[in-house]
């Protein structure tokens, strides 16, 4: 007579086995994801506010209107300004939805203190505009188009020294600069060269 022995699951060592090898390549990957995770953050704020930079300058020369982005440093934010009269504030005409809003970056994206005392990164970008390489371009405190699209400082004379230095928390730099001709640049901090390079 034969017995069969018929195995209808798996013993609880074998579930245990299992359960802590998931464990062992969930603690491997989680920081991974995290590092990419941040980085694609960073990269997402550093694109997107560059299109809000080059919607700026357009919306100054179709509304014959200087605007702004004005960065707020201690809100990890930024503001997107009409001048009236005298003055840049976020009370637009048109009552558009956008003018006067606070835009935050996200969670693990933050600016790079306009005096950052020791930074890592250098503060000269190579611009690939004809008249504006090797120059040394300061975090800028806000970013303005004149009614031509042309950046401008705050007393309306043109500037081409502009630029926003942005950072993840895992050290990562992008910047984004504007020329003398309206031209917005988006730039990555090569750690392994040690120089601002145009995205590939």
């Amino acid at each position: 007579m034969h017995v069969r022995i018929h195995n209808r699951g798996f013993s609880f060592l074998e579930v245990v086995v299992v359960i802590a090898l998931l464990l062992i390549m969930l603690a491997i990957s989680l920081p991974l994801f995290n590092n990419s995770n941040s980085f694609n953050q960073l990269k997402a704020d550093t694109f997107d506010l560059a299109g809000r930079l080059n919607r700026a300058k357009f919306r100054a020369t179709t509304d014959l209107a200087a605007y702004r982005i004005r960065f707020d440093f201690a809100k990890n934010g930024y503001i997107l300004e009409r001048r009236n009269g005298n003055n840049f504030n976020g009370n637009d005409t048109d009552n558009d939805r956008e003018t006067g809003l606070l835009i935050r970056l996200r969670e693990r994206v933050s600016y790079v203190p306009p005096t950052a005392a020791g930074s890592p990164i250098p503060s000269t970008i190579f611009a690939t505009t004809p008249g504006d390489a090797d120059q040394r371009r300061e975090q800028s405190q806000f970013i303005a188009f004149n009614s031509r699209g042309i950046p401008v400082d705050d007393m309306g004379r043109p500037q081409a020294n502009n630029a926003i230095y942005l950072k993840d928390n895992r050290n990562h730099y992008f910047a984004i600069t504007v020329s003398l001709a309206g031209l917005v640049e988006i730039w990555i901090y090569r750690e392994s060269t040690g120089r601002w390079e145009l995205p590939s």
